[in-house]
C-alpha cells in the first residue's frame, strides 16, 4: 500500500517539478504577447519583446485568457458566468460550452488568483490523467512499475499535456477512468454503469463538443469488442441496458451545460476557429507523425505517443501469446477501437460535407485512443518479457528477431526521409535513435538476466523524456 501511495505521489510531484520554475518566475502558461503589438497597448511593449508569435497566440489573447479572466471575475464577485457583456455586443458565456465555465478543472480559477488558478488547473489535469491510468493499468493486473510506465505515457501525452491550454485536455484527462467504467460494463460488473455515467458527465462538462461523438463511438466500439465475444445470450441484454444508462445518465449530469448549448445552437453557432479538425496530410507525413512530435495542432500531435511506445510494438507482438488473457483482450479492444476512430477520421476528412452538417459537433481529435492503447500495450509487453520462462523466451525471441529488424529499419527509412525533407529537426532524430539504441541494450541484458527494475526504469525515463520534449508548448509563457 505504501508503494502505491508513493507512485501516486510521484505522479503528482513530477508535474509540479516541471512547472515550478515558471510558477516561481510568475509566468502564465499562455502566450499573451499579441495585444502588445496592437493599439492602444503597443506603447507599453518592451523593446526586447519577440514578435514572432505562435499559432496559439491569437487564441490565447482573444479567447483562452479573456474567458478565464471572466471566470475569475465570477468567482471573485460571486455571480454565475451566464452572460459576458464585455465580449462583442454580449456573449452567451455558459451556453457556448467551449468556455469551460462548468469544467471541473476550472474550479481553481474560480477560487484562486488567476496566475495560480491556471497553474492549478494544469497540474490537476496532469494528476488526474496519471492517477487514472495508474488505476486502469493496475486493474489489468500490471505490476506497479509497469503501470507507472503506462501512467507516465498518458500523463504527458498530446491530448493532456500537449494540449493543456485547449478544452480537449479537460475531457481527455478523464479518459483512463472512462475506459475503466466501460470495461466494467463490458464484463458485467455491478453498478459499473454508475461510475461510467459519472465520468461521462464530467467529460461532457469539459468544453469540447467536437469530442462528444468520437467518445460515444469509442465507448460503443470498446464495449462491443471487449464484452460481446465472451458474453452469453443472457448477459448481452444487461450489457446493452448498462450502456444506455451511462450515456443517458451522464448526459443528465451535464444537463446544466448541454441544455443551454442546445438553445444556443438554435440562435447562433460557434466560430470556425474553435472547431479545428486534424486533417489528413498524406502518407509520409502521417508515418512521420507517428515517429516524431510534429503537426500544428492537437489533432495531428495525437499520433505521437512516445518513442518507446512505438519502438516496442514488435516486442508486444512477440510476447502477446504469453500475456494474460485479460490484458490481451483489453489492450487489443482498445487498439481496435482507436484504429476504428482513425478510419472514421479519414472519412470525415474525405467527405467535408458531413462535418459541415454537424457544425460545432463535427468530430475532431479522433486519434485520442492511440495514447492509452499503446501506453498499456508497452507496459504489458515489458512485464510479459520479464516473466517469460526459458521455453517461452526462445519462442518469443524467434518472433522478435523476425519483427524487430524489419520494424526498426522501416522506422529508420521514414525518419531519414522526413529529415531529408526538412520535416524533422536533428534533435528529434537524436531522441528516436538514442531511444532505439538504449532499448536494444536493455532488451539484450534482460534476455540474458531478467531485471524488472532495469527495463521499467529505462522505459519510464525514455517515455518521460521523449514526451516532455516532444509535446512541450510551442510558445513562450508570458511573464
Amino acid at each position: 500500500m505504501a508503494r502505491s501511495h508513493f507512485i501516486y505521489g510521484v505522479l503528482l510531484l513530477l508535474p509540479i517539478a516541471v512547472a515550478a520554475p515558471y510558477i516561481l518566475d510568475g509566468a502564465l502558461p499562455l502566450d499573451l504577447r499579441l495585444p502588445l503589438t496592437q493599439p492602444p497597448w503597443e506603447d507599453a511593449r518592451p523593446e526586447a519583446l519577440d514578435t514572432g508569435f505562435s499559432d496559439a497566440a491569437q487564441r490565447h489573447a482573444t479567447q483562452t485568457y479573456p474567458w478565464y479572466r471572466f471566470i475569475r471575475n465570477a468567482g471573485e464577485e460571486g455571480f454565475l458566468p451566464l452572460w459576458n457583456p464585455l465580449e462583442g455586443m454580449g456573449y452567451p458565456f455558459l451556453a457556448a460550452w467551449i468556455t469551460r465555465a462548468l469544467s471541473p478543472f476550472s474550479l481553481p480559477v474560480y477560487f484562486l488568483p488567476l496566475e495560480y488558478g491556471l497553474w492549478c488547473a494544469l497540474l490537476l489535469k496532469l494528476a488526474v490523467a496519471g492517477w487514472g491510468m495508474q488505476c486502469l493499468a493496475r486493474r489489468l493486473g500490471l505490476t506497479r512499475g509497469a503501470a507507472f510506465c503506462a501512467a507516465l505515457a498518458y500523463q504527458w501525452s498530446a491530448g493532456v499535456y500537449g494540449a493543456f491550454d485547449a478544452p480537449a485536455s479537460d475531457v481527455l484527462a478523464w479518459l483512463p477512468l472512462f475506459i475503466l467504467g466501460l470495461d466494467g460494463i463490458a464484463t458485467g460488473k455491478p453498478r459499473a454503469w454508475a461510475f461510467a455515467a459519472l465520468i461521462w458527465g464530467l467529460m461532457l462538462l469539459g468544453g469540447a463538443p467536437q469530442l462528444v461523438l468520437p467518445l460515444l463511438l469509442f465507448g460503443i466500439a470498446y464495449i462491443f469488442l471487449r464484452g460481446v465475444p465472451g458474453a452469453g445470450k443472457g448477459a448481452r441484454v444487461p450489457m446493452l441496458r448498462a450502456a444506455l444508462l451511462w450515456m443517458v445518465l451522464g448526459a443528465g449530469l451535464a444537463a446544466a451545460q448541454l441544455l443551454p448549448f442546445a438553445e444556443f445552437l438554435r440562435h447562433g453557432t460557434l466560430a470556425e476557429e474553435v472547431t479545428a479538425t486534424s486533417g489528413w496530410p498524406g502518407v509520409l507525413p502521417v508515418l512521420a507523425y507517428v515517429l516524431f512530435p510534429l503537426g500544428e495542432h492537437t489533432g495531428i500531435q495525437l499520433f505521437y505517443v512516445g518513442a518507446p511506445q512505438w519502438l516496442l510494438l514488435p516486442l508486444w507482438f512477440s510476447v502477446r501469446r504469453f500475456a494474460h488473457a485479460k490484458q490481451r483482450r483489453i489492450i487489443e479492444s482498445l487498439l481496435l477501437s482507436a484504429v476504428l476512430l482513425c478510419l472514421v477520421e479519414v472519412i470525415f476528412v474525405s467527405v467535408p460535407a458531413v462535418s459541415e452538417r454537424l457544425g460545432p459537433l463535427a468530430p475532431a481529435f479522433l486519434a485520442f485512443g492511440l495514447a492509452p492503447a499503446l501506453a498499456l500495450m508497452t507496459a504489458a509487453a515489458i512485464q510479459t518479457w520479464i516473466e517469460l520462462d526459458p521455453d517461452e523466451a526462445k519462442s518469443a525471441l524467434k518472433r522478435l528477431l523476425g519483427l524487430l529488424p524489419l520494424f526498426w529499419c522501416y522506422s529508420l527509412v521514414v525518419a531519414l526521409l522526413s529529415y531529408q525533407r526538412g520535416m524533422v529537426a536533428s534533435g528529434d532524430l537524436g531522441v528516436l535513435f538514442g531511444s532505439a539504441a538504449l532499448l536494444f541494450v536493455v532488451l539484450v541484458i534482460t534476455l540474458l538476466r531478467p531485471r524488472r527494475a532495469l527495463i521499467v526504469s529505462s522505459v519510464a525515463v525514455l517515455t518521460f523524456a521523449s514526451l516532455l520534449l516532444g509535446h512541450r508548448p510551442a510558445y513562450p509563457f508570458t511573464p
